[in-house]
């Protein structure tokens, strides 16, 4: 059911990629029995007729999926606090989840060759729809009291997530130094996510650094970032466009997004071979 209902709303998928039912080791007798029951074989040949191919990584292998499952783990501590003893309608928990949906969706993931100085993001959205942004431009307000209330409070358990996801997703890119090897200092052009709990919700402050400030050691632990302000709620008949803002952050606030010697055309190649390899 659940990939009719990701199909019936993305599309069939091409690529399927799920562990095999180790997490449902510690799950009740009812759970372990009903995934005994699936056949792995009848799942890739109906997911062939409709040319997906369903591939499953090795048992008690969590780390396979790493990347996806620390996502997911992610997401789900920030909903659990953000809702907390809220109680929701089964729509409104509807609301919400199509919320986080795209907040997820809209956190970037790399940039778009351009000719000018600009910085064209990447995102999940940009490869699910076509475009830059999903955001919403309706501002519907409700007029019955009641409605009102409840609608608020999707709105403010949505927002509880984004504060809350935004505190355990931005430190999650900072690499910490005391279990990894050293890398390498920011470069002046670096594109980085600023971490900044000021933001509003849905946006992902990306800065350009300018200029970095080596220590004594000849580690960069300083560095001047230029981002675009935008006005909220601005009117569209007085557009002035979004005003240039350079500060000084710790590199710690800082999460590199892509770096200034980044070779798209060198990504690609790199990216069809590990794929090849797998």
């Amino acid at each position: 059911m659940a990939l009719s209902r990701f199909a019936s709303v993305r599309g069939c998928p091409e690529k399927v990629y799920s562990d095999p039912g180790s997490q449902l080791v510690g799950a009740s007798r009812e759970l372990q029995e009903a995934w005994q029951k699936i056949d792995c074989q009848k799942l890739h040949k109906k997911g062939a007729e409709n040319g997906l191919t369903w591939t499953f990584g090795p048992a008690d292998s969590p780390w396979h999926q790493g990347a996806v499952e620390s996502l997911v783990k992610l997401a789900k501590r920030a909903i659990h606090f953000a809702i907390a003893n809220q109680r929701l309608s089964a729509p409104e928990f509807l609301t919400v989840c199509y919320e986080v949906s795209n907040l997820l969706n809209e956190r970037p993931i790399g940039v778009l060759p351009c000719t000018d100085s600009a910085i064209n993001v990447l995102t999940p959205n940009s490869l699910l729809l076509g475009r830059a942004r999903a955001i919403n431009p309706l501002r519907w307000q409700p007029q019955d009291s009641k409605i009102v209330t409840r609608y608020h409070l999707v709105q403010a358990v949505t927002d509880d997530f984004w504060k809350r996801w935004t505190e355990l997703y931005a430190p999650s890119l900072v690499v910490r130094r005391k279990w990894h090897t050293s890398n390498r200092n920011l470069l002046p052009n670096d594109v980085v996510i600023v971490a900044d709990k000021n933001t509003f919700r849905g946006e992902y402050r990306l800065g350009l650094v300018k200029e970095v400030f080596p220590s004594k050691d000849a580690k960069v632990r300083r560095v001047t970032v230029t981002y675009k302000n935008y006005q909220v709620e601005e009117d569209v008949r007085e557009y002035k466009g979004a005003k240039d803002v350079t500060v000084s952050r710790a590199v710690q606030r800082l999460a590199l997004l892509v770096p200034v010697d980044y070779d798209p055309a060198q990504a690609v190649t790199d990216f069809k071979t590990e794929v090849q390899g797998n």
